[in-house]
């Protein structure tokens, strides 16, 4: 009886454990398969964050360079700030001498209007007769 057990016995032993190792194997074989795949986008990123370094550094360098050519930006834009609030000065001086020359004129075109509305007025007073002959004749 001993010998009809042993091989129910190691057939029980194999479809056990044969089953336990296929499914060890197969998720060993996953974890090295994902490891494996995991490595590579490491990898990946490691090229692409030096490739991204190395275009940063380039554009850095080229911002320095623009840098460097404008040693004395501060002193340029002082200096047109400077003549901005020297034209400003010179806009306001002109507009205060043409407001006083309109002033001016507006004062004389008065004048101007108030001596032909006299003369006018005179000249309505003087009689008809003089009216007439300043008239073209017919």
């Amino acid at each position: 009886m001993n010998q009809n057990q042993e091989p129910d016995m190691l057939t029980r032993w194999i479809t056990n454990n044969v089953a336990v190792l296929l499914t060890g194997a197969i998720l060993t074989g996953g974890g090295i398969a994902g490891y494996t795949s995991l490595q590579n986008k490491v990898e990946y990123l490691d090229a692409y964050r030096e490739e991204r370094t190395k275009l940063v550094d380039t554009k850095l360098a080229e911002v320095g360079a623009a840098a460097a050519a404008m040693p004395n930006l501060v002193y340029r834009v002082a200096a047109a700030e400077e003549a901005l609030k020297a034209t400003n000065a010179r806009v306001d001086v002109s507009l205060t001498n043409i407001s006083a020359r309109l002033a001016e004129i507006n004062q004389g075109l008065g004048s101007l209007s108030t001596q032909v509305a006299v003369l006018t007025q005179r000249f309505d007073q003087s009689g008809p007769e003089r009216r007439s002959s300043l008239q073209p004749p017919r």
